[in-house]
């Protein structure tokens, strides 16, 4: 696992650069994690050594709390580091769940990432498969069922925020707030 410049006192949210140049793989029969600290929000790479010796890597999420300041540029550190720690290559994108501090990136920065077929360019990172969460399957009645309800609830508060933001009288600044952070 790489280790950070920084002592942990220091680290706080920024970005730490992994000791030394990024590993072509985690030695043999050994699996490697990083958990980037992009501020709260989940980003995780998991690298284990293949048969030929070569990488095999997995990004499980990659996103920052919904309002963190500069959001653009903060994943844009995460998705340099990513860069640099895989050669700009992963095998697997897992997308857990649809949460802002999961997905953040993609949402943001989504020319940041390209398929297999698409040439990379630089700041790029080449994805070779995406994996999403059970509940995204369309041939799952559940899943199915679940995301036509959170759609439901989505469309009531939009009928929610249209009537705060259109009413005849003021919103308070917390309303205000609120009502943005909702339409956001």
């Amino acid at each position: 696992m790489a280790r950070s410049k920084k002592p942990a006192s220091e680290a706080g949210t920024s970005m730490a650069k992994s000791d030394g140049p990024a590993q072509s793989a985690p030695p043999p029969s050994r699996a490697s994690v990083r958990m980037y600290r992009q501020g709260l929000g989940d980003c995780f790479l998991i690298m284990l050594a293949k048969q030929d010796g070569s990488a095999w890597r997995m990004l499980i999420d990659c996103g920052v709390i919904l309002g963190t300041k500069d959001v653009n540029e903060r994943m844009r550190e995460v998705i340099a580091n990513l860069e640099d720690d895989t050669g700009g290559r992963v095998d697997v994108l897992v997308i857990s769940h649809e949460h802002y501090d999961h997905v953040a990136a993609f949402a943001a920065l989504n020319a940041s990432f390209c398929s297999d077929s698409e040439r990379r360019a630089e700041g790029q990172l080449q994805v070779g498969e995406v994996w999403f969460a059970w509940t995204e399957d369309p041939d799952d009645a559940l899943g199915q069922k679940l995301s036509k309800a959170r759609a439901a609830q989505v469309n009531r508060l939009a009928a929610m925020i249209g009537q705060l933001q259109s009413g005849n009288r003021p919103m308070s600044p917390a309303t205000a707030t609120m009502a943005n952070g909702l339409a956001g």
